[in-house]
């Protein structure tokens, strides 16, 4: 059993095959295949959104497409132009260095990024908003999928735990595909 569980840790159903227990191994090999294919496709989905956001950028307030520091295309989001994100900066400077005009004009220096921009319009710079927001969500949802791989490797390895240490009580860990497509895992008791 203790193998059994390890190989399920290592991949989800593999542990009930080493059992001989192909139809308890089959949802959780399913769930593994979807899992790695909804990260891959929403990592590319992700990488697309990227690049499509980053040449949005170019064209409306020639931004580096290439430029890889994501502060850069932060506060391209964040400010409608770049004499917003420096007034910012320049409030900070102040209430960190009150006295010392110097210390300010170091401090914007120091933290500012050297992009020069100004939006055309707030629904341009609204739709390159949408664009990264729609990037993040898409590796959000890669990293869902992480978990829910993680998720599956202990329901594999619970299913086997349960199934054969409960076998004396007749109750058993059970993991269904539904008609609907949903996964249903709960206890079972036979009678």
């Amino acid at each position: 059993m203790w193998k059994a569980i390890g190989i399920s840790l290592l991949v989800p159903g593999g542990g009930e095959l080493y059992l001989g227990n192909t139809k308890s191994a089959v949802p959780f090999i399913a769930a593994e295949v979807a899992s790695w294919l909804a990260y891959f496709g929403f990592r590319v989905h992700g990488d697309a959104l990227t690049t499509e956001y980053k040449l949005f950028a170019h064209s409306y307030i020639g931004a580096d497409p290439n430029n890889p520091n994501e502060d850069y295309w932060y506060v391209m989001e964040m400010y409608y132009s770049r004499d917003v994100y420096i007034e910012r900066l320049l409030r900070e400077a102040r209430q960190i260095y009150p006295d010392d005009p110097a210390a300010q004009q170091d401090y914007v220096q120091s933290h500012a990024i050297s992009a020069d921009w100004a939006w055309p319009s707030k629904s341009v710079w609204f739709a390159y908003q949408d664009r990264r927001k729609a990037a993040r969500t898409a590796y959000e949802r890669a990293r869902i999928m992480l978990g829910v791989m993680i998720l599956n490797r202990l329901a594999s390895a619970a299913e086997i735990f349960f199934s054969r240490h409960n076998n004396n009580s007749g109750v058993s860990l059970d993991m269904r595909v539904l008609p609907n497509g949903k996964f249903m895992i709960g206890f079972v008791k036979l009678f």
